[in-house]
């Protein structure tokens, strides 16, 4: 019996060294399908992003309201994804990615924001890192971040590194016009 209980205590032991490293970080590497932020936000719609927002975002027949699609992603990326949500902001509606795991750069990436106004011309995406800013802005200092002309009054497109509270980095491209 004692021994039959060293086994369990072994395996046990074994089990929670073998699980205790998973994280948000694991999963798949998101860094390939979020390349258009570092491309001066440019997003083709042939791209897995263009395909995700094109989906995503269903505008409606007015051009005022839209509504919530389908995630559509390749199946390793869909299966670390939760269930989309849409949340009216007021002039714009926010649609919410949440990712149950992954990384971007090496940080885990918590959700993916797609962002449209109703009629006013609102409109952009943002990654939600699950790692504060000090840490964000160091791992991606060696990263180039394209700036594209953009109007004339707003100069470029580029996309920014934010604080979103206290423990996350948003990195956001804001295409509103």
């Amino acid at each position: 019996m004692n021994q039959l209980t060293n086994k369990t205590k072994l395996i046990f032991t074994l089990l929670v060294t073998a699980f205790s490293g998973l994280t948000l970080a694991d999963g798949p590497d998101w860094t390939p399908v979020l390349k258009s932020f570092e491309k001066a936000c440019s997003t083709t719609e042939k791209s897995t992003f263009g395909i995700l927002w094109k989906n995503l975002v269903v505008p409606s027949n007015d051009g005022y309201e839209s509504r919530l699609g389908k995630v559509v992603l390749p199946q390793a990326y869909l299966k670390a994804t939760g269930k989309p949500k849409r949340e009216n902001k007021g002039e714009y509606a926010n649609y919410v990615i949440p990712v149950t795991s992954g990384t971007y750069y090496g940080m885990p990436v918590k959700a993916i924001e797609l962002y449209l106004g109703h009629g006013n011309g609102i409109n952009g995406e943002a990654i939600i890192l699950n790692v504060p800013y000090s840490e964000a802005k160091k791992k991606l200092k060696n990263v180039k971040f394209e700036k594209e002309p953009f109007d004339p009054t707003d100069g470029y497109l580029q996309a920014e590194i934010l604080r979103e509270g206290k423990k996350m980095t948003r990195i956001q491209c804001d295409s509103s016009t």
